[in-house]
């Protein structure tokens, strides 16, 4: 019985020479993704195709810049896990760290850096003596309007 993937000669009750080509055979699904050609398995050119594909990965993550999710919605791979497991483990390629990822996404224009909108409560107050002040409050989110009062930092008289 021949290899799956080099087709030297397999041990006995198995499918494969060597772990080096079980592991090749099991991305077998994640390869065909990539264009991965079917008839070069059970030859010497089935390393030349894993390569060629794992070249084309490298490039699109690396040199391209491409996270994850865009190589896996490009190549129509249904999970990024997968896609992060086989970098990972079958390329011994270490994955971008996540301050190094955000870094990447903002320099592509994929990810925006801004400054959140504080939304202050403002309005008119009217004190117990009949004057009209402008007022502002300090915090204006929602989350604790009911747990303490506002308090006025900015305010003015107006005129009545």
């Amino acid at each position: 019985m021949n290899c799956r993937w080099c087709g030297n000669k397999a041990k006995l009750q198995q499918k494969t020479c060597s772990r080096h080509c079980y592991m090749r055979v099991r991305l077998l699904k994640t390869l065909s993704y990539f264009g991965f050609n079917h008839n070069t398995l059970a030859s010497q050119n089935s390393e030349l195709e894993f390569t060629k594909i794992t070249d084309k990965i490298k490039f699109e993550y690396f040199d391209n810049q491409k996270s994850l999710q865009q190589i896996c919605d490009e190549y129509n791979l249904p999970d990024a896990g997968t896609l992060g497991c086989f970098i990972v483990k079958s390329l011994c390629v270490k994955l971008r760290a996540h301050n190094e990822s955000n870094s990447v996404a903002i320099q592509n224009g994929r990810k925006k850096i801004g400054v959140p909108k504080l939304k202050y409560k403002s309005g008119r107050h009217t004190s117990w003596s009949g004057n009209i002040f402008w007022y502002r409050s300090s915090d204006g989110s929602e989350r604790y309007r009911h747990s303490r009062p506002i308090s006025i930092i900015a305010f003015h008289k107006m005129n009545s």
